[in-house]
């Protein structure tokens, strides 16, 4: 790898040939230690996220199943006005289906001026960590 660094106008990267290379390629998985297997020689390991991530996704089991999440502070709806929140309820009895009353509101919505605060704020990361409980 050294001598074709040399050689060529080209940057080269290598993969555990080296420090003589214009740049190193790593996995992420190896060096933040979210793997559970073999380890290449060529890697370098500076965390053990795959414990953390298996110590933290069990305390939110826990939390789950404890029912001490999700609780009244994790909802997405800030507020239902009296009126929609009777409006929706109206709209699944009078209906066969919860899906046409989706629907019907949805439609209402779609006449309406939205409220941009009504849902608050949500947060979608990755990975999503899914806890059922029964």
């Amino acid at each position: 790898a050294a001598e074709l660094t040399k050689r060529t106008k080209m940057m080269v990267f290598g993969m555990g040939s080296g420090p003589d290379t214009d740049g190193q390629f790593v996995f992420a998985e190896d060096l933040l230690g979210t793997n559970s297997g073999h380890i290449p020689r060529h890697a370098i390991t500076y965390a053990n996220m795959m414990s953390d991530a298996v110590k933290h996704l069990r305390q939110y089991k826990e939390d789950v199943i404890g029912g001490a999440y999700p609780a009244a502070k994790h909802s997405i709806i800030k507020s239902l006005p009296e009126a929609e929140y009777v409006g929706f309820m109206n709209a699944i009895r009078d209906h066969s289906t919860i899906a046409e009353a989706i629907k019907v509101k949805a439609s209402r919505a779609a006449t309406e001026s939205p409220d941009p605060n009504m849902f608050g704020s949500v947060t979608v990361s990755w990975p999503v960590a899914v806890c059922t409980v029964g």
